[in-house]
């Protein structure tokens, strides 16, 4: 199974298609949450997570999004559910984890879904 270079994925969402020569199906993690506050040490903890991440088995893409009213989705695609265990037990993944439950959020909310199949189209692909 190919699959994308996530050095790549942040640098051009939306333009490129990060799942060309992916088998299906894949998952994705979908996890929504609204921040304290004063989500102290916030950014710094998801951008040392991300990379992390990226260099995790079975890890594909990432995509996150801060709504105006302070929503924020993070979608994380993965090969298969084995490879999103093993992120979810990552020793520093559940560091924060734990800092996120207690000090970071004021809502969150995890979804994981099998992606049976996907289309890209237009001008940009």
């Amino acid at each position: 199974m190919s699959q994308p270079n996530p050095s790549n994925v942040a640098s051009n969402p939306g333009f490129d298609d990060p799942f060309r020569g992916v088998t299906n199906p894949i998952y994705v993690v979908i996890f929504a949450s609204v921040l304290t506050d004063e989500p102290t040490g916030y950014q710094e903890m998801a951008d040392k997570i991300l990379e992390r991440a990226k260099l995790s088995e079975g890890f594909l893409h990432f995509e996150t999004y801060r709504m105006p009213n302070g929503l924020g989705v993070t979608l994380s695609y993965w090969k298969d559910r084995e490879a999103i265990s093993r992120w979810k037990n990552d020793s520093q993944h559940l560091v924060a984890q734990k800092l996120g439950k207690t000090k970071w959020y004021d809502f969150y909310r995890i979804q994981i879904a099998k992606i049976e199949k996907s289309y890209v189209g237009g001008k940009r692909t």
